[in-house]
């Protein structure tokens, strides 16, 4: 969250976050991703997991709220491939 919020990750066009996105984001990752994948790697995380964790955040937040958590987690994850490739 420092690369966005430090205006140093962009999304699609370019463009930084708004603040209202990055603070959306937060909410999802902390009382979503965190409590159902915990600690896990980004490589322990299985097709399985993803779709209980979908199932989970849809049960609370609605299938709109699970379409945007899966969203961010799967940027999470791309962005984590990206920088271990850069490595």
């Amino acid at each position: 969250m420092e690369e966005v919020e430090a205006g140093r990750l962009r999304i699609r066009g370019g463009r930084e976050k708004k603040a209202s996105t990055i603070e959306n984001d937060k909410s999802r990752i902390r009382c979503h991703i965190v409590p159902l994948l915990g600690p896990r790697s980004v490589t322990a995380v299985t097709q399985a997991d993803i779709e209980n964790f979908m199932f989970e955040v849809a049960r609370d937040s609605g299938k709109s709220g699970a379409r945007r958590t899966v969203g961010l987690l799967g940027a999470i994850f791309q962005c984590c491939e990206t920088q271990d490739a850069a490595r």
